[in-house]
């Protein structure tokens, strides 16, 4: 399958980062005929090779394209949440849309901890509490204060980027609060967790025909501060990344492995922890890493000389070969 089609932009808080990676890719295909280009703009607006089309037209066009394989470049809300994989699964759609019950899982980060907790030996979750839209105030301080520490990170439950993701040492009720308001205003839920102090590593890992392929291992650290946030992440000169090789590292390899086969994971993943005093705290999974030419995903590929032809080759293989589920099957119920 050499034709493909790209989808991007977004109804999203993450809207600029597929920007940047849609053209990242445009930019690096060489074996590939791109015959589709796809864009969603911030109000939900569909865009199909610069003409605009209705969401019903749009859906009938991509269920009669067989021969083509579409790349999900739909970062964060309604796309890599699951919404658009449940849509183009009804469609029956050749891509790299992850499934719904995957996406939908590791876009909330609260939920997919409880899991690895659960179902990942000796791997730690910071200790978390998920603060609700319609919490009051005293049940968001009861909730805070049941970590018994002062020292806490606050962020959304299912907004990626790091957006708005603050780090208090020291209960201040007014800034949480406000902290909290600005969240509610693009996600239900948030997430106060303990501060864990210690080395951040990312991990990403994508399918191919024959197994699971775990990348090389970054190591990020904010330049001026003690933990990663937004603005860290997205501005090169404000953070430090390497590929040296750490005692945790086959460990984290292996948790990566894992992770697929917990969660079902068909396309791709990338992972964060944190390493503290010899332990592996688990952070989050993102089923669309960023793909801009500063992103750690293509970096990671990079360092294991796999071109971006022959990752797309890979997981077009992958994808195409898996078994349909049958979803037909009658029976009788009697009066």
């Amino acid at each position: 399958m050499k034709k493909i089609g790209i989808i991007y932009g977004g109804r999203s808080t993450e809207h600029d980062a597929s920007i940047k990676s849609k053209e990242n890719i445009c930019e690096n295909l060489e074996e590939f005929e791109i015959v589709d280009i796809i864009f969603i703009d911030r109000n939900g607006l569909i865009f199909k090779n610069d003409k605009l089309v209705s969401l019903g037209k749009f859906v009938n066009y991509l269920s009669n394209k067989k021969d083509v394989f579409y790349i999900n470049l739909l970062h964060g809300t309604e796309g890599e949440d699951g919404e658009w994989s449940g849509l183009i699964d009804i469609a029956n759609v050749n891509g790299s849309f992850e499934n719904v019950l995957t996406s939908s899982l590791l876009m909330n980060k609260y939920e997919q901890s409880i899991i690895v907790k659960h179902e990942v030996k000796n791997i730690f979750i910071p200790n978390s509490v998920i603060i609700h839209s319609f919490d009051s105030e005293n049940i968001v301080f009861e909730k805070i204060f049941s970590l018994k520490t002062e020292n806490i990170i606050l962020k959304p439950n299912s907004m990626g980027a790091s957006h708005f993701t603050f780090h208090y040492n020291g209960i201040n009720k007014e800034f949480i609060i406000n902290s909290l308001n600005k969240i509610f205003q693009y996600d239900d839920n948030a997430i106060v967790q303990e501060f864990i102090e210690g080395e951040e590593f990312t991990c990403g890992a994508y399918n191919s025909f024959d197994n699971c392929n775990v990348l090389p291992i970054i190591h990020v650290k904010a330049s001026h501060q003690d933990f990663l946030d937004h603005k860290t992440k997205h501005n090169k000169n404000m953070s430090k990344i390497d590929f040296n090789k750490f005692s945790e590292q086959t460990k984290i390899e292996d948790v990566v492995m894992n992770l697929f086969k917990i969660f079902n994971i068909q396309v791709m993943c990338r992972f964060d922890f944190i390493v503290s005093k010899g332990k592996i705290y688990y952070l989050e999974g993102n089923v669309i890493p960023g793909f801009s030419k500063g992103s750690a995903f293509p970096m990671m590929l990079n360092k294991a000389n796999i071109s971006l032809n022959d990752f797309l080759k890979d997981i077009i293989k992958y994808k195409t070969s898996l078994r349909k589920k049958i979803k037909f099957l009658p029976y009788v119920i009697s009066d």
